[in-house]
């Protein structure tokens, strides 16, 4: 229940209540049971919401969940990747037929959703803690693995995996549909990214590998959702294929202001299912936006994008909370002006306008500085290692010694940061440094 339905209810209810106060002074009879009915109307109200709380609440819960658990589950929110995300999703199917050549019901069938729209590739997959490289499964053959650990025992295939990349002219996997009646051709999951899997669980070939069981996670390294780069479009002062009306000439990419400016518009999963198009968004910015964050600096052994974009959306998260992610990955900006959405990522602009007294036509007010609780000289947080099983790890803190003995009065001001579509330290500190500068730049 809407909290302003809630309060003109229990408003409604305090009414009756009152009624009935003034009842009980006139006829002692009546003041009970109207009473009792405005406590009815009360615990009506209140139960409805708690109800309705308690649904959104578990819908908020479920979106903010990790992205790379297998999830079994009727209802459950369609997921977006931008750049290279290791992630799972719901089982929408699972079965058991017979193994070839045995009466033995023991191949364990599991079909995985994984997002909700094209994808590029998917590079790697993982079983609970188990990595198998896509290079070791015969995608285009048997789709059994090859080597290593769920290799073939003895000749005999006992791990196997099919994929479809939720491309429109996808068909289904035709291994599912010879093995039960009940999965047909006409299950191709157009749109859908997904994959297939079968264990030979029971074999004497087989029982050595899952000793432990099936395993319970399957997830899988994806790169992710293609987007429209402007600097690729030659009828758009750029140079290339790329053309903003044919998403078949779109190219995948980990920019985070291409990703950011391809959710704005996104009818199906992005904020175009409030009817935001392309039109509305200032296609120069985003090439801007896009130049500084494929800049390369350089690292300790080499070099890396300034800025890139790597992690899961989910649509059970608002607009907004979805932006803020994406907008994190490049300490960005976004602001509507003009009739536009203008998208910048964190880099000095030379101003190109002067201000004078001829400009100002009211009283100025101006905080010269922060307040010391909106100060801060260390920034910590987290980004998401793949080296680290892709989990939430720690970057080294970014602290100013300057800032906090000058500024500060040597008291240690502390900012935590999330950073869920960054996937390397250096571009982690490289985030908290410019917060830290940029938290700096007060009138003094």
């Amino acid at each position: 229940m809407p909290q302003a339905a809630l309060t003109v209810a229990v408003f409604a209810a305090q009414a009756v209540g009152s009624a009935a106060s003034a009842g009980i002074a006139a006829v002692a009879g009546a003041s009970a049971a109207t009473l009792a009915a405005g406590a009815a109307l009360s615990s009506i109200a209140y139960s409805s919401y708690a109800a309705k709380k308690s649904e959104n609440d578990a819908r908020k819960e479920a979106a903010r969940a990790a992205r790379d658990i297998t999830v079994r589950s009727a209802i459950e929110p369609a997921r977006i990747i931008y750049g290279t995300a290791r992630t799972s999703g719901p089982v929408v199917y699972t079965n058991t037929a017979p193994t070839p050549g045995t009466n033995d019901n023991s191949t364990l069938w599991t079909v995985i959703s994984l997002c909700q729209h094209e994808i590029e590739d998917i590079t790697e997959i993982w079983l609970d803690g188990d990595q198998i490289l896509s290079s070791a499964i015969d995608w285009a053959g048997t789709g059994g693995v090859t080597s290593g650990k769920y290799g073939p025992i003895g000749g005999n295939q006992v791990t196997n995996f099919y994929r479809r990349l939720g491309t429109d002219t996808q068909t289904h996997v035709t291994e599912l549909a010879t093995a039960f009646t009940d999965w047909t051709s006409a299950y191709d999951g157009k749109g859908v990214a997904y994959i297939v899997s079968a264990f030979e669980l029971g074999t004497a070939t087989g029982e050595g590998v899952w000793a432990q069981g099936a395993p319970q996670n399957i997830r899988a390294v994806v790169k992710g959702k293609k987007v429209y780069d402007p600097r690729k479009d030659s009828t758009a002062g750029g140079s290339g294929a790329h053309r903003l009306a044919d998403p078949t000439t779109w190219e995948w990419s980990d920019n985070p202001a291409l990703c950011l400016a391809d959710y704005l518009f996104d009818s199906r999963l992005g904020m175009g299912a409030e009817g935001v198009t392309y039109d509305d968004i200032d296609w120069d910015l985003v090439a801007d936006a896009a130049d500084v964050c494929d800049t390369l600096v350089t690292i300790p052994g080499g070099s890396e994008k300034r800025f890139t974009c790597n992690g899961a959306l989910s649509t059970g998260e608002t607009y907004a909370e979805n932006i803020k992610q994406l907008l994190s990955s490049m300490s960005g900006q976004i602001t509507w002006s003009g009739g536009k959405y203008r998208i910048r990522a964190a880099a000095y602009e030379a101003p190109t306008y002067t201000f004078t007294g001829g400009d100002v036509i009211g009283d100025v007010q101006i905080q010269p500085e922060r307040t010391r609780t909106q100060r801060y000289n260390k920034i910590r947080g987290t980004y998401i290692d793949p080296d680290s099983d892709y989990v939430a790890t720690e970057f080294i803190p970014v602290e100013n010694t300057s800032y906090k003995n000058t500024r500060d009065g040597g008291q240690t001001l502390t900012q935590e940061i999330r950073l869920p579509f960054t996937n390397s330290e250096y571009m982690a500190q490289r985030i908290a440094f410019k917060q830290l500068n940029l938290n700096n730049q007060q009138l003094r």
